[in-house]
């Protein structure tokens, strides 16, 4: 019979996440990516988009001219936003927009009525982001 020799030798792997390195310099040693003071695996998201303060009157008055304004908040960094006011899934005609946003910038949109609405309006307010 032969005799057999273990060759094999120990091993040790390290298990990390981005989350727990705490400057920025271990951070991205680790292939990872730093913004907003913290590490994360991913880099840093483009054009991220909230919406505040929604104003119209309530209630409509049926027939009556009306403005519906919000505020479109550029919560990422720079690029180019687009939003508008949503029915059944598509923008509704005259309401869509799309144009450049600096990161952290804020700006009111508007949206005009000028023959008000006769029925209810099952819609929403949407604003998104390009890359």
């Amino acid at each position: 019979m032969a005799d057999i020799v273990d060759d094999s030798q120990p091993i040790n792997i390290d298990v990390w996440s981005c989350e727990q390195f705490t400057t920025e310099s271990e951070c991205t040693a680790h292939g990872c990516y730093w913004y907003n003071d913290a590490c994360h695996p991913t880099s840093e998201p483009q054009g991220l988009a909230d919406i505040a303060d929604t104003n119209y009157p309530s209630p409509v008055q049926s027939g009556v001219p009306f403005d519906m304004t919000y505020t479109v908040i550029n919560t990422g960094a720079a690029d180019t936003l687009f939003g508008g006011l949503y029915e059944n899934g598509a923008p509704m005609e005259g309401t869509f927009w799309r144009e450049s946003f600096d990161a952290g910038q804020i700006k009111v949109k508007s949206i005009f009525f000028p023959n008000g609405i006769t029925v209810p309006l099952d819609a929403n307010i949407r604003v998104g982001h390009e890359e």
